[in-house]
Formats: C-alpha cells, structure tokens, sequence
C-alpha cells in the first residue's frame, strides 16, 4: 500500500534551472496513488497532469503533448499496451517517452513490444523514479 510519507525529502533533487518546467502526464485510475506520484513529480519541480482513465489521458497527451508520459497497465478503459500503441500511433505524441508501470510484472514485455521505453514495477520506488527522471532529463532514454 502507498504512503505520502514513503517519499523521502528531496534535498539536493531539485531541477536546475530551465527555460520551461518539464511536463509528466500521469495516467493511473488508483486515485491515491496518483496523487502520490504527481506529488511526489510537482515537489521535485515538475509539471504534471493527471488522468484516471486512458481515453482522458489521451486526449490530454494530445492536447497538452506532455515532455514524458506515465501509465500503468490497468485502467478501466483501455490497457497501458493499448494507451502505448495509440500513443506511437499519433505524430503528434509518437516520440513521447513513455514509462510503464504494472503490479505485474509479466507485462512488462508485452508494455515495451506495444511502445512503452521503459517499465517500473509495482510498488514505485520514489528514488528509482527520480533517478531516471534525473538521467533522462541530462539525455532521453527512448
């Protein structure tokens, strides 16, 4: 179970000075634990968008065409593989990095077959995720 305290201080995390905050959209149904992940980003100096379904996501990627894009496997409408293909479909989103988040972790070919560029297994580490943010923000990782 996730706790808003589990993330550790972000002491020396904080994004160095760029010419626009870096946007995440956040597609996850688990309304708690959304909330802990776009916390978690938006304390560590990201901007981030939120959506618990992966028709809303969709259409927030396309409308807002976010820098980086979370999705986890599970979702009421369409799967996190179906979210990654529609994603890789469009141009306009085509080159998003995406990153797959399953409690499962058979899925994780199946994410990354369907376009995801990386997955991270269930329970989030915060530190892990912060890490690749951090690498990725110094170079993409797609």
């Amino acid at each position: 179970m996730y706790n808003r305290n589990m993330f550790p201080p972000l002491e020396g995390r904080w994004l160095t000075a760029v010419s626009h905050p870096i946007s995440i959209l956040v597609i996850e149904s688990d309304r708690y634990l959304r909330g802990c992940i776009a916390d978690l980003l938006a304390m560590a100096g990201y901007r981030v968008l939120e959506a618990d379904t992966a028709q809303r996501g969709l259409r927030l990627a396309l409308s807002h065409a976010p820098d980086l894009i979370t999705t986890t496997y599970r979702l009421p409408d369409l799967d996190g593989c179906e979210v990654c293909r529609r994603l890789r479909a469009e141009p306009r989103t085509a080159s998003i990095p995406i990153i797959a988040i399953s409690a499962t972790p058979e899925k994780r070919h199946a994410l990354l077959a369907a376009g995801a560029s990386l997955f991270l297994s269930k329970p989030v580490d915060p530190d892990e995720l912060l890490d690749i943010l951090a690498g990725w923000n110094a170079r993409s990782f797609v």
